[in-house]
């Protein structure tokens, strides 16, 4: 066989390992979104009734209306995401019935799964070898908390599409110096922006990254603006985009000196006293805990950081599966970050070295903001844990998986070359996809009762 021949054979190879873990996927979304029973899955009543009132009042921003102010000030939440289910739920004539929101959480589903597409997309942009690209697919469909996640109803799943693209079309265009995809990478997550808070970090360490980038590597503003003039739709999207990011994020800052105002701030400490249970629950707990110790940040970081492992890999929601322990599998991934780093340089495209430190920086940037931030409300409250979960990293799990994959597939190539063995690459990459799906899935499967289930 000759090098073309054997290249198109791997690139097959390739494309049918990425279709299947694009399936496997697909499947337990499905799964999740299907047979999942109703108030298990994390805010999803409050997603639900939110959606819903959206349909009796539409329009670009929220109202504070009856039916939600329960959950205190809706008008002062991105709304991208209330809009375009509240579309969507209109498709189901069965209103607040749960074969509509079996419905809404099949279509988050398929959010996800097209958020996994953008992660291949992405490896295929920085990562050189198949191996590690099929690797970052397999890490974002072997989390159980990200799949499980997959088929609830909630605002994570366009948000995290958005951002993922975002971060895809970034590196783009910095690697081939395209102001088209800069453009995209603005509109992906302006969008994300308008739909959860947590984009807004995306958004900047995403810029920081390219601030650094385009320092090394300029793109004249001549050529900038003439390829922008040559795609006028992306141009205006953009531009309307950011105008209303702005102009809500602006607004809320105007009005109330906070880009998330609370509910006191938006309807009055008494108002939301008296109609919002979610204001009186943080009063109680805030008034519970006003006199405890708090711990100073170095000892609060190592605790977060076993929580945040613990609620990656299991199913936390109403209800939950712990995994407290240190797991097996994780000692092994441990195992292969430190072979990793040998060589690590050639597991990326080039300019290889930027693209790796772009990668690692965003992911351990925004952990880092999320420990600060989670610190900033144990402070606060008193209460650790509060707000405390690994679903609020997936904004970032495209930029960790790619990474991590990298790292682990330079491993599995370096133990290869070592030892003379080159099936080794094919033969690591199934035993460690195969203990990912044992570990996720299977554990999920092994660990629940019937009571999780729909009884249909």
């Amino acid at each position: 066989m000759g090098l073309a021949d054997e290249g198109t054979a791997r690139q097959r190879m390739e494309f049918l390992g990425a279709a299947v873990l694009l399936v496997w996927g697909l499947f337990q979304f499905v799964f999740f979104a299907y047979r999942i029973a109703g108030g298990i899955f994390p805010d999803e009543p409050e997603h639900f009734i939110v959606v819903l009132s959206w349909m009796k009042h539409p329009g670009f921003f929220l109202s504070n209306v009856e039916e939600t102010l329960q959950f205190g000030q809706v008008s002062a939440r991105p709304p991208l995401f209330y809009a375009l289910f509240g579309l969507l739920s209109g498709l189901s004539p069965e209103n607040g019935s749960m074969n509509q929101l079996v419905l809404l959480r099949i279509f988050n589903a398929a959010l996800t799964g097209l958020n996994v597409f953008y992660v291949y997309r992405l490896a295929r942009e920085t990562l050189a070898t198949p191996t590690a690209r099929i690797l970052a697919l397999g890490v974002v469909t072997n989390v159980l908390m990200f799949c499980f996640m997959g088929g609830a109803l909630n605002y994570d799943g366009l948000n995290n599409l958005l951002c993922t693209a975002g971060i895809f079309y970034l590196f783009r265009g910095l690697r081939h110096e395209r102001p088209v995809d800069l453009a995209k990478w603005a509109l992906c997550l302006g969008l994300a922006g308008l739909t959860k808070i947590t984009a807004l970090p995306v958004f900047l360490l995403s810029a920081l990254i390219a601030g650094g980038w385009l320092a090394r590597r300029p793109i004249s503003g001549r050529r900038f603006v003439a390829e922008l003039r040559a795609r006028p739709g992306i141009l205006a999207a953009t531009l309307v985009v950011l105008t209303a990011f702005a102009a809500f994020h602006g607004g809320n800052l105007v009005r109330y000196q906070r880009l998330f105002p609370g509910c006191a701030e938006v309807l009055g400490h008494d108002f939301c006293r008296e109609h919002s249970y979610v204001y009186r629950s943080s009063l109680r707990g805030k008034a519970s805990n006003e006199n405890a110790r708090r711990m100073a940040f170095l000892p609060f970081a190592g605790e977060y950081h076993k929580v945040f492992r613990a609620t990656l890999l299991g199913a936390l929601g109403h209800r939950a599966i712990d995994r407290p322990q240190v797991f097996r599998f994780l000692k092994i991934l441990a195992a292969l970050s430190v072979l990793g780093a040998w060589g690590l340089r050639s597991a990326f495209r080039e300019p290889a070295w930027h693209v790796a430190w772009s990668l690692a920086a965003l992911t351990l940037g925004f952990y880092g903001v999320l420990v600060v931030q989670n610190y900033s409300t144990y402070l606060a409250s008193g209460s650790f844990g509060l707000a405390l979960q690994a679903r609020y990293f997936f904004p970032m799990m495209s930029a960790f998986a790619v990474f991590a994959a990298g790292l682990w597939a330079n491993a599995i190539a370096n133990v290869a070359r070592w030892l003379r063995f080159p099936r080794l690459n094919e033969i690591g990459l199934s035993l460690v996809l195969a203990g990912g799906a044992y570990e996720s899935f299977g554990y999920f499967l092994r660990h629940v009762d019937p009571s999780w289930f729909f009884q249909r």
